[in-house]
């Protein structure tokens, strides 16, 4: 097994990290703050953020209200204000969507082209406005990684995209007390979130008999578990600050270049999840935990071994008088009751989607593939059926 290993990400984490944020910016003359919704004002978080970089005396400008799901517009209102302005540093605070924009900005601020040809990996890059990040809520571990995903809302297209090691922060600063007035549906699809990017991971085309292998298997297990009983938690006590300490740092991990290194992940449901999020923009995290249950049920006859492994491992399940693919059903039934004990959606028609553009979501789903997925590749009649069954 032979591999490159690198996370150059520095991450502060904890009540003291923010104190790290002036030698961060030590450097920087003209910042770019980049921010979601009202909520940072509500908190206070904004106000002291201002009240940093001023007492700095930093030269600020500002790209609020970037959406959940981030568009390809917002990145060109970013682009403007960095190249109009000299800017040479961007400060993202918020969640994943938050810091998903700002990467696109600092590409595309260095880069004379369409942002979106990079996004869509027609042509290299490999310059970028520095980047740091204040996170707010858990859910894509994008404060810790080199991935952003874009929307493009007049071509209906939402596409993950990835840059090693240009699109990595500089810096992240992770406080769990930032992340206690998180509201409790967003709660729940961090939750969500970060248990897809290791479920991703994990069901993979490597050999599991493999003793490396196995190390990874067994570390992405450990943090699912966890996951599954700190999640439960959380639902029912969303202001305890260990609890959002805890999943705030499982969050660092779960697609953090040391959790996925050596695996090939099959990442079918994020595209499919892509597709339906990019026609009818609902919650990434909402869709996820549609698309998931669905997707296991769909292929577990295809490769049974791994979801005995699932069941026993993850979901705490005894094997008893049954077939592999009966206990390996039995734990996707328990993991489709972990997601009902936290309130997180499990069919479309939650958002009124029903099937009226189900073949616009197969084709966005597969784009110029013929197949999607590497633990199991899909055709478009398999993406297909399982788009019908999370009607």
């Amino acid at each position: 097994m032979n591999f490159k290993l690198s996370n150059p990400t520095r991450l502060y984490f904890g009540d003291h990290a923010m104190s790290n944020l002036e030698v961060e910016l030590h450097d920087a003359t003209r910042i770019l703050l980049v921010y979601g919704g009202k909520s940072i004002k509500k908190t206070g978080l904004y106000d002291n953020v201002i009240g940093i970089l001023k007492n700095l005396d930093k030269s600020v400008y500002e790209l609020a209200s970037v959406p959940p799901n981030p568009t390809l517009e917002k990145v060109y209102e970013g682009e403007k204000i960095c190249k109009e302005n000299n800017v040479d540093y961007i400060l993202a605070v918020g969640g994943g969507s938050v810091i998903d924009c700002a990467k696109a900005v600092a590409v595309a601020a260095r880069y004379e082209g369409d942002i979106w040809d990079v996004i869509k990996h027609k042509v290299p890059v490999s310059k970028k406005i520095p980047l740091g990040t204040i996170l707010t809520n858990s859910a894509t571990s994008s404060e810790n990684n080199y991935y952003s995903v874009i929307s493009n809302t007049k071509t209906e297209e939402k596409i993950g995209w990835a840059i090693w090691p240009l699109n990595h922060p500089e810096f992240s600063i992770v406080n769990p007390k930032f992340m206690v007035t998180v509201p409790i549906e967003h709660t729940v699809y961090g939750i969500v979130d970060i248990m897809s990017h290791m479920i991703e991971n994990y069901f993979h085309n490597k050999d599991i008999d493999s003793p490396i292998i196995a190390i990874q298997d067994r570390h992405l297990e450990t943090m699912l578990k966890y996951m599954i009983e700190l999640g439960v938690q959380l639902v029912n006590d969303p202001t305890n600050v260990e609890l959002r300490e805890s999943i705030a740092y499982i969050g660092t991990q779960a697609l953090s270049t040391h959790s996925r290194h050596m695996l090939e992940g099959d990442w079918a449901c994020h595209a499919i999840e892509h597709a339906i999020s990019a026609v009818y923009d609902i919650p990434h995290g909402g869709g996820l935990a549609i698309v998931i249950p669905h997707w296991m049920k769909h292929v577990i006859h295809r490769s049974p071994l791994k979801f005995e492994m699932f069941a026993s491992n993850v979901m705490n399940l005894v094997k008893g008088d049954e077939t592999d693919i009966e206990f390996g059903l039995r734990g996707i039934m328990a993991f489709i009751d972990f997601l009902k004990t936290i309130d997180a959606p499990l069919k479309l028609s939650y958002y009124k989607i029903d099937n009226s553009r189900i073949i616009d979501m197969v084709e966005k789903s597969l784009g110029s593939q013929s197949t999607i997925g590497k633990f199991v590749n899909l055709n478009d009649a398999d993406v297909h059926d399982i788009l019908n069954a999370c009607l």
